[in-house]
């Protein structure tokens, strides 16, 4: 079994390094030293460009001093393809200096006319990497999987489970199931694996920043949704009888909006930069080589709750969760058609109940790092990443410190 070499002695060949996790994780190697390969589909400027853009959203990086300095390399491939794309003689360079493969890259969607593209990228794309890792001369593949592999099972998960469910919630969960008994399957055969089941990932525990939407976020876009227009009907002097004003000063409305789902379920999400934390620390231990680790918070919120943050932060009352009965007994209203239509991708996690996952191979690994646990899950968090979502535009624009915003002013 290998052994973990010091950070200058290891090179990663990272996939997936422009998305949210891997290019949070590609910042945080490039820190402590690890020399990167990073898997891109194009070479060159361009190439070059958009990586910055990307790093430079988390934090400005010098990427032109660590390409010359040779600490980074943008290589020209694709997951979905054999060999990952790359010519004889660059699989042939790479035997020689690849110590780890950092599987992060991943279509994410839940769309249920993507599965064809889902099974291509998360699936084939991980056995073409495997097939890759076992021309290596001596690797470890670190697989980024997620702890929705089990579908709608519920109850207690060990972090060793990986029995298919009766039923997944979406085709993304089901591929990334695949993928990861691909990744065991290798295992079995001898390939030295890790594998990293992070819970929902949702921004910066500091400052709410993120560079995805997706998700999670899809839930908290669709109030944001409702509340700009139901503000926007009430300044305009609609005469609309089902929302209203809740105080003189008009930064408080009343929108009766009720959604199918459970008070009392939770959602188990997780700031981007405690799982990366974790991770690295996991990375660096021996002791990691042919586990699986649950990265998740151990105090989740419930829907009910983050449904109250969320409101307070946009001045908005009014919202509760049902059961589909109570749609039978009275028709949806215009703003629940609204919420419903914006968050109708993800509205499979408002309902049912969640699974408690078990986290004692990475306990272990925090209790020797000494790593403390995540900050609380609470209406201060919510309202970082509510405020950090509004006040970049959904992305369209970039900052590094959280805005503070009046309530009631947000939803814009």
């Amino acid at each position: 079994m290998p052994r973990f070499a010091m950070a200058d002695q290891r090179t990663l060949l990272i996939t997936g390094a422009t998305g949210f996790l891997g290019s949070h994780l590609a910042l945080a190697f490039l820190g402590c030293g690890y020399r990167l390969k990073i898997l891109a589909r194009s070479r060159g400027a361009g190439s070059e460009l958009r990586l910055k853009r990307i790093l430079d959203a988390i934090q400005p990086t010098p990427l032109l001093s660590d390409l010359l300095s040779g600490q980074l390399e943008l290589v020209q491939g694709d997951v979905a393809a054999r060999h990952l794309g790359l010519s004889a003689r660059t699989v042939l360079r790479l035997a020689a200096e690849v110590t780890d493969v950092v599987h992060c890259a991943a279509m994410v969607s839940f769309d249920p006319t993507k599965a064809g593209e889902l099974q291509a990228v998360n699936v084939e794309g991980t056995r073409n990497v495997l097939e890759f890792a076992r021309m290596m001369k001596s690797v470890v593949l670190h697989y980024v999987s997620t702890a929705f592999v089990v579908g709608r099972r519920t109850g207690l998960i060990r972090e060793s489970d990986l029995d298919r469910p009766a039923e997944f919630n979406n085709t993304y969960e089901e591929s990334k199931f695949l993928a990861e008994v691909e990744v065991r399957k290798a295992a079995a055969e001898g390939l030295p694996t890790v594998i990293y089941r992070p819970g929902i990932l949702v921004g910066d525990s500091q400052t709410g920043q993120t560079q995805s939407f997706f998700g999670f976020y899809t839930f908290l876009r669709a109030l944001v949704l409702v509340a700009n227009q139901a503000r926007r009907l009430l300044r305009q002097g609609s005469t609309d009888p089902l929302v209203k004003w809740l105080d003189t000063e008009q930064k408080r409305i009343y929108v009766p909006l009720r959604a199918v789902g459970s008070e009392t379920k939770t959602l188990n999400v997780v700031p981007v930069d405690y799982v990366v934390q974790v991770a690295l620390a996991i990375f660096q231990r021996t002791e990691s080589l042919g586990q699986t680790f649950h990265i998740v918070h151990h105090r989740p919120p419930t829907l009910g709750q983050l449904r109250d943050w969320i409101c307070s932060t946009l001045g908005m009352k009014g919202g509760r969760f049902v059961s589909r009965a109570e749609f039978q007994k009275s028709p949806m209203n215009r703003w629940e058609r609204l919420f419903h239509l914006g968050s109708k991708e993800y509205a499979a996690y408002l309902q049912g109940e969640e699974p408690i996952f078990s986290t004692e191979n990475t306990t272990r690994v925090i209790q020797a790092k000494r790593i403390p646990i995540p900050p609380p899950i609470d209406e201060h968090f919510i309202r970082l990443l509510t405020m950090y979502c509004l006040k970049s535009r959904w992305g369209k624009r970039l900052f590094h410190e959280p805005i503070p915003v009046p309530v009631g002013e947000t939803a814009r």
